[in-house]
């Protein structure tokens, strides 16, 4: 992974692209990491890289961490068991 400061990025944007496309270019402001240029292959999936930069989401997901601590939710075992008694048809009493 290159860095390289938003001042210093004088070249053309294709000169930064054709970079990117053998590593991961951060550029930062004041040495803070600001943006990324990074290779997208085959493999990558768009739709994860566009959702874990959303800023409502990651906000979403915080919240949920807030109230669901790590350990205080159900099991995937719990989840099916619950999953298969909703779906389990009510039994008619015989009259």
């Amino acid at each position: 992974m290159k860095t390289i400061e938003m001042a210093d990025a004088t070249a053309p944007l294709r000169q930064y692209v054709r970079a990117a496309l053998r590593e991961t270019l951060v550029v930062t402001i004041k040495g803070k990491p600001m943006a990324a240029l990074t290779p997208i292959g085959p493999q990558t999936d768009l739709e994860n890289l566009t959702v874990s930069n959303d800023p409502e989401f990651c906000a979403l997901i915080q919240r949920s961490r807030r109230r669901h601590p790590a350990g205080s939710g159900l099991t995937t075992a719990q989840v099916r068991s619950k999953l298969q008694r909703l779906r389990r048809p009510a039994r008619r009493s015989s009259r």
